[in-house]
């Protein structure tokens, strides 16, 4: 009887791993989506609609770009989120971009319904800490496209 407890405990601590890991990976997947942008912010001010009109942010479970109106890419990084910064179930999700020159930027993003608020420093700038932009930082608010 001792053993087939044994092998219950062992499936049981298992199948607790697996589903642990599938969350570690779903976290990276939870911000997936094609988003356009309604609205933006630029070293502590508003971008215009003319800057933020017809751009398309689309988010995979390990890249992120950005394309302006024209087609034109404004973004294009790898991403993985921040594990140091792991927040419960609705708080932003800390994350760290790295571009093909071998930038690295900090930034965070956080979920509706709807959408989604990205904030990301840049050349220079310091890591966001709130979804308002301080010099050398951009929030970009996205509606999914769905």
């Amino acid at each position: 009887m001792s053993k087939l407890f044994q092998l219950l405990g062992c499936a049981t601590l298992l199948a607790f791993v697996s589903v642990a890991t599938a969350d570690d990976k779903a976290d990276a997947r939870k911000l997936d989506g094609v988003y356009s942008v309604t609205s933006g912010e630029r070293d502590g001010k508003p971008m215009s609609e003319a800057d933020v009109m017809k751009c398309v942010v689309k988010i995979t479970a390990d890249r992120i770009t950005g394309t302006d109106k024209d087609g034109k890419e404004f973004l294009n990084a790898t991403y993985t989120i921040d594990e140091t910064k792991k927040e419960e179930t609705g708080k932003p999700c800390h994350f760290v971009m790295k571009t093909a020159d071998g930038k690295t930027y900090h930034g965070m993003a956080e979920k509706s319904a709807d959408g989604m608020k990205v904030v990301y420093q840049l050349d220079g700038g310091e890591a966001p800490t709130e979804f308002k932009t301080k010099d050398k930082q951009v929030m970009l608010v996205l509606k999914s496209t769905k």
